[in-house]
């Protein structure tokens, strides 16, 4: 029965020496990836720490720059004779002031509506204006001197030169 028990220990000293380098393997395998894991975060974490040190790059939203033109009701008209796409460019994105004399007062489709004369002529130029300035526009009688700013400036399809969404700025004394 020796032999046996001597045979089985070695089988036992065996199987425990293998199943201890299978243990050993695997435990090695799993550290190896645990490292492997560990420097993925620190390097993630380096990255985003990076990211965070850098200061953030500002954009900042420019208007462009606006010019103003400023007309009056015969230089305008002028203007859109000569060369009515060159105006509309010129215009296009700026402001237009313009100092005239009114005609007429109105509404149009509810919105108020003033005619600025050309001197010696029957021409107007229309400017309308936002509902919500009928109250300024009341204030202001035919023949009153005004300056009017838009940004909208066109020659609708029977020449009448149109300022739309204007801003009347003042009512202008002219017996300086």
């Amino acid at each position: 029965m020796k032999k046996h028990t001597e045979k089985v220990g070695y089988k036992k000293v065996l199987q425990s020496v293998g199943g201890a380098l299978v243990i050993f393997v695997v435990l090695s395998w799993i550290l190896t990836k645990t490292e492997e894991h560990d420097k993925q975060i620190k390097s993630q974490a380096a990255s985003t720490l990076t990211v965070q040190n850098t200061p953030p790059v500002l954009v900042i939203d420019k208007e462009p720059d606006v010019i103003v033109y400023n007309y009056t009701p015969t230089t305008l008209q002028n203007e859109f004779d000569a060369n009515e796409v060159r105006i509309t460019q010129k215009l296009n994105g700026n402001v237009l002031i313009l100092q005239g004399k009114i005609n007429d007062i109105g509404l149009s489709l509810g919105r108020p509506v003033i005619s600025i004369s050309l001197p010696d002529s029957y021409q107007v130029i229309q400017v309308f204006f936002d509902s919500t300035l009928a109250g300024k526009i009341s204030e202001l009688n035919i023949g009153d001197n005004v300056r009017v700013s838009s940004r909208d400036v066109s020659l609708n399809p029977f020449g009448i030169i149109h300022l739309r969404d204007a801003i009347i700025m003042n009512k202008v004394n002219m017996s300086r």
